[in-house]
């Protein structure tokens, strides 16, 4: 099953918010915006509250999908959010019945920095949890 484009629920640690996905190209390369809520985890992270643009890849074989998200900065580095997830393929609906697609993986952020003259994405360090869930959503009208 390709990857649906459109609004996506977003649901994160502490909060609700919405993934769009477009332009899923032949490479698996497509374009996201993710919007989420103020005062949840990914603002206390660095997130904007706002619409933030962004790309991803998703593989069809493996049913895999990444995407990561600048946060903004910290002492002149780049705060990165990188998501990755699986598609979650529902029970066989019954005849005239939606679908409900599920996309459900793990997020951590990470700073981008330029090593050796290459672009790195580093993790963070000295953090009790680096790594938290996510899922997403969506309803094919049958």
């Amino acid at each position: 099953m390709p990857l649906m484009m459109g609004d996506w629920t977003f649901f994160y640690d502490g909060g609700v918010g919405t993934l769009n996905l477009s332009g899923l190209d032949a490479s698996g390369r497509f374009s996201c915006m993710v919007d989420v809520e103020t005062g949840t985890a990914l603002t206390n992270i660095g997130f904007a509250a706002n619409p933030l643009e962004s790309f991803g890849f998703w593989n069809e074989s493996g049913q895999q999908i990444n995407f990561s998200v600048r946060a903004g900065t910290a002492n002149a580095t780049i705060l990165v959010v990188l998501f990755t997830g699986h598609l979650l393929r529902p029970a066989a609906p019954a005849p005239g019945q939606d679908i409900i697609w599920r996309l459900a993986g793990y997020y951590q952020r990470g700073s981008a920095d330029i090593i050796d003259g290459k672009p790195m994405l580093l993790p963070d360090e000295n953090f009790r949890k680096v790594q938290f869930g996510w899922q997403a959503q969506i309803m094919e009208v049958i």
